[in-house]
Parts: structure tokens; sequence; C-alpha cells
């Protein structure tokens, strides 16, 4: 195997999950080595994202397919442009090519891909997608085209496509979700795509939690396993969770500390930041073992359930449980902590009469 079939192979494998210790620090030092090779990474990449036809080609087709790709980002990185007025202009030229490059390539694999597919008639086929949008206080279940099972928790969006190839199970995720993924003969992957990370799993049971306006993304695998890939710098991070485990990834420039994120609940951003003097300078994930799983999934079965949480915490749950707004007149409210197990057939009003019994407080 030659020197740059080997590190494309690293790539490759970094971007699926596979790459062991020592591989990933090959392929770092190889990155380090040279702006080259880093450009090289980056539009690797850009093709990845493109296509999953990594995830389906044989070996045979793959080399020669690379191949293919390779020789058309040599050949056109080499060739020359001159503008109509004779005048060479060299930086612009080099980015003309540059673009043009990474486009033909990426349309060549989109090719290939559409080739792998089965039963296709020669026609461009664009895919057409689902959206099913859920506000406060509202929950949903959906059925994929591949049978997946999907849980919309409270103020979420699931974007899909009307069908499954047999090369891509993709779904867009804002909000909480809890999936139930059908596991296919041949293993293809389902992946599930947040803005801050990716999320490839096989068949099994998980939860994210993953709304835009909060400080934290939560994974929580319930039965087999789940690949996080997560993009850092120039190179992409896998991580894979074990059953009862947690990731929760902490996004730059929240007010989250390490001690917030435990294990017998979800991590709950807190309403009022102003007592934070500091804020998290870069994105950090955090493995929780033997989590709760009861705790992390309850929403699901319509409960709402509180681990020794504050009563500015359980306030966040409702709002989004219940589609109201809650303000704290008494800021020293906040602080009370409470433990308990509501189903939704209980009303905000009964749930607060129950808080009220252990906690001097009016409400209206």
């Amino acid at each position: 195997m030659n020197a740059e079939k080997k590190y494309q192979d690293l790539i490759i494998r970094s971007l699926t999950g596979e790459l062991t210790g020592e591989e990933n620090r090959t392929l770092q030092e190889w990155l380090d080595a040279a702006e080259e090779n880093r450009k090289k990474y980056e539009e690797t990449v850009f093709l990845w994202e493109t296509s999953q036809v990594y995830q389906k080609a044989n070996d045979r087709e793959k080399e020669r397919d690379w191949h293919i790709i390779s020789e058309r980002l040599q050949v056109h990185a080499e060739k020359r442009y001159y503008p109509p007025t004779g005048k060479k202009h060299p930086g612009k030229i080099r980015e003309f090519l540059k673009i043009a490059a990474i486009f033909i390539a990426a349309f060549t694999l989109a090719w290939f891909v559409y080739r792998y597919q089965p039963g296709h008639s020669g026609k461009k086929q664009i895919p057409s997608y689902c959206q099913v949008i859920t506000t406060k206080g509202q929950k949903a279940r959906v059925i994929l085209p591949d049978n997946t099972v999907v849980w919309l928790n409270a103020e979420s969006r699931l974007e899909y496509p009307v069908s499954f190839n047999n090369h891509n199970r993709q779904v867009m995720l804002s909000g909480e979700a809890y999936f139930q993924v059908t596991k296919t003969a041949d293993r293809n992957p389902f992946l599930v795509k947040t803005s801050d990370l990716n999320i490839r799993v096989t068949g099994t049971r998980f939860n994210v939690k993953a709304y835009p306006e909060e400080d934290i993304v939560e994974t929580t695998l319930i039965d087999g396993s789940v690949t996080l890939l997560r993009k850092t710098g120039n190179t992409y991070q896998a991580i894979k969770l074990k059953p009862d485990q947690k990731a929760t990834l902490i996004k730059k420039g929240a007010n989250i500390r390490i001690d917030d994120v435990r294990a017998d609940r979800p991590t709950l951003p807190l309403m009022s930041i102003s007592t934070r003097k500091t804020t998290v300078s870069k994105e950090k994930i955090i493995i929780s073992p033997d989590v709760n799983i009861k705790s992390h999934t309850a929403w699901k079965n319509e409960e709402l359930v509180f681990e020794s949480e504050s009563f500015e915490d359980i306030a966040y749950q409702l709002e989004r449980w219940f589609d109201v707004h809650i303000v704290f007149k008494d800021a020293s409210l906040k602080k009370y902590c409470y433990t308990g197990k509501f189903i939704h057939k209980e009303s905000l009003e009964q749930i607060l009469n129950v808080i009220q019994m252990t906690t001097p407080f009016q409400y209206k």
C-alpha cells in the first residue's frame, strides 16, 4: 500500500470511528507535517459528507473509484486558466482550480453512489423530505421508512427522507428524541445529525437531547452501540458508547460546569446564569457510566421525574411540558430542591400544589 492510499484509508476510517489509538496518532502526525496534507484531508471529508459510497461498495470498487477521483483532482489541479484579458492572476487561478476540482470530484462521487443503488432507471431522482415539528406541550411518535420508531419530545423538529436507500439512512434532529432503530440484514448504518455532532448506529435504542438554544447535547444509550462523530479542528473525533452510558457535549461558551453533569438525571441548563463567572473556553465531552436510564427517558412514557433538582430546573421543564412561562418573584425559591414523579395526566396546578406542600410559596 503506497503512502497516499494509506492515509486515504486512515481518513476514511477516522470518519467511520474505526481508528485505533495508534492509527489516530499516525493520522494526526501526518496532518501536522504539511499544509498540503490538511488540504487533502479537508477535500476527503467534503467528499465523504457528500456521499456514503464507502459504506456499500466492495474493496475493489472503492479502490477503483477512489483512483478515478484522485486522478481527476490531480488533472484539474494542474490545468492553467487564463482570463479573457490575457492577464494572469495566479492567486485567483489557484482558488478557481481548487473549487473546480472539489466540485468535479463531488459530482463524480455522487454519480458513483447513484450507480451503486439497485434498480436505478438512469433518471435523476431528487429525494423528498418529511418534517415533523412539535411545539411546547406536544409530543409525537413517528415511524420512519425503515420501520425505525422515533418519539419526539416537545419543541423539537425531525427531518427525514420519504424513502431510505440501501446506502444511507440519515435524519436531522433539533430538540429531543428517543430512537428505536431497526437493524437491517446488511447492517446499514443509521445516522442522526444534530447541529453539534453526528450519531452513527446500526440497530439500537438511545435518547438524544440536542436543543440548539441549550448549552449541552446529551446522548444516552439504552442498548446496542453508537458512535459519536464530532469535528475537532481538522480531524474527526469518534467516541463509542456502551449501554447505560451517557455522552454530554458541553458547547463552547457554555455556562455549565463539569459537576453539573450527573448520571442520575439529564443535564439541565440553568435559567439564571448571572452567578457564573466563567464560561467554557472550548467544547468538552464527558462520558457518564451507569446512568439512570429511567430518568433520562421518562418523558417518552409521559412521566416527569425529578431527582433532587432545583425549583429553577423544575420550572424550566414545566415550561416546555405545559407551554407556559414561569417567573420567580422571590429568587430564593429557585434553590429549593425536590424529588418526585408525575404523569402527564396531572395538571400544572396539581404539580405546583404538591410542591407547595413542602415549600411556603404562592402562585398565580
